[in-house]
């Protein structure tokens, strides 16, 4: 046995994986570093350059933990800015993306808001228009509760933004709030 030739191959290996693990481990911080900018830079109302920091991680790192509040929170800048077809169309790839994700729920909602409220619909494509159709047949064909909730009365999400979206579950109707403020009332 060449004891040398052993050691080059073992000490590659372990050179190889290091670099494999501490590159990952570059991505992950890399990706919550965005994160925490954008956090910060919202508390301080600066959502232009909070928004940019969470497209920088999407960019960076779409497969990062903190990509689905990214993808929601940049749906929802494109909201605030009255851009609704952006906003609708970032939802949409939201929803696709992660569907299982805890803001799912106020993604559709945002969504409905925003065909129902806004009136956008010339402007929206077909996929848009059928996502539509689908979120409101979804809100109107079984019971609200069953829409949110298992037992609980209330569920709640925060988005990158900080913004906390809260939907209220009452006998008659849910209620949608956001920041504590009036945003959205479904009933049947």
């Amino acid at each position: 046995m060449d004891y040398k030739k052993i050691t080059r191959v073992l000490t590659t290996s372990i050179s190889i994986g290091l670099c494999f693990i501490l590159s990952s481990c570059a991505t992950v911080s890399q990706s919550a570093q965005y994160y925490r900018q954008a956090y910060q830079q919202a508390k301080r109302k600066n959502y232009d350059t909070a928004f940019l920091k969470l497209r920088a991680l999407l960019l960076n790192d779409p497969r990062s933990p903190y990509a689905p509040r990214a993808k929601f929170s940049t749906g929802e800048y494109y909201y605030d800015k009255e851009d609704y077809a952006d906003a609708i169309l970032t939802f949409y790839e939201y929803i696709n993306e992660y569907p299982e994700d805890s803001g799912r729920v106020f993604a559709e909602l945002i969504i409905y808001k925003i065909s129902t409220e806004i009136k956008t619909n010339k402007y929206l494509q077909f996929k848009e228009r059928d996502l539509i159709e689908k979120i409101e047949k979804k809100i109107f064909s079984k019971p609200m509760f069953f829409l949110f909730f298992d037992k609980e009365k209330s569920y709640t999400f925060r988005s990158a933004f900080g913004n906390v979206y809260t939907a209220l579950e009452y006998v008659d109707k849910v209620e949608v709030r956001r920041n504590g403020d009036y945003f959205l009332e479904i009933s049947p």
